[in-house]
Order: structure tokens, then sequence, then C-alpha cells
């Protein structure tokens, strides 16, 4: 019986484990952002009780057209690499941008737990596209 117990107990832990953003490196990474953002502007948006970092960068021309981009696994919004050159350009086309901070994990978690955080994604980019939406811009 006792076994049971245990077995029980182990399995009901690894049922309802949750994977949680790392809230404290989206803070990092929202500071880092924010202290040296050069194009574009600070959006908080809100998910839920938790409020995250987008920038809202907007297009050379009159549009009102808006490109809603995200970033890749472990990253912030405006990612040199890649993000930043994107989100500039696409205003260069157009396109009024709104980079979003989609949830993230600690340094060094294998690339498929993030799978867990879909749910959290979905929500930010809902967030986003309400936003859009409420400023008579179309996504």
């Amino acid at each position: 019986m006792r076994k049971i117990l245990v077995a029980l107990i182990l399995l009901s832990n690894i049922v309802f484990a949750q994977v949680v953003p790392d809230y404290a490196k989206e803070a990092r990474w929202a500071s880092f952002v924010d202290d040296g953002l050069m194009d574009g502007d600070v959006v908080w948006l809100k998910n839920g009780d938790r409020e995250f970092l987008t920038i809202l960068t907007e297009s050379e021309s009159d549009s009102s057209k808006v490109a809603i981009v995200m970033h890749g696994l472990g990253v912030h919004p405006d990612w040199t690499g890649v993000i930043q050159p994107l989100r500039l350009s696409l205003t260069e086309q157009g396109y009024h941008t709104l980079s979003i901070q989609l949830p993230v994990l600690a340094n060094g978690v294998d690339g498929k737990e993030y799978d867990a955080l879909n749910g959290d994604s979905d929500k930010r980019i809902q967030a986003a596209v309400d936003y859009i939406l409420s400023t008579g811009k179309s996504a």
C-alpha cells in the first residue's frame, strides 16, 4: 500500500508540474531594452494579471497596416540579430510594427520545454491584436 501511495504522489507531481515563464529574466530584458531603445516606443500590454513589454514603431508612411513581430526562443523584442532590423525594415515598407515579448524560460532550458508556454504566448498575441485594433489600425 505504501508503495502505491508513493507512486501516486510522484505521478501527481509529474501531472501537475507546470512550466512557468521566467518573469525575472523578462524583467531584465525589459530594463535592457527600455534603456537602449533607439527606434520605437515601449508600450506595456496586459496579459491577465501581468504586463509584458512591446515595442511600437511607426511606419515611415501614412498607413494603417501593422505587423506583429515575434522573437525566437529565449530572446527579446529588440534582438539585434534579427528582430530589430526586421521591425525597422518593415516600417520602411509601409508597416507599423508591434514587437512583443513572448514568454521566456531560464538559460539552458531545452527548447522543447517552450511548448508548455504556447498558451501564454497565445494570450500575449491576442493582447497585441486587441491593442492594434484599439488604435484603429489593422493587424
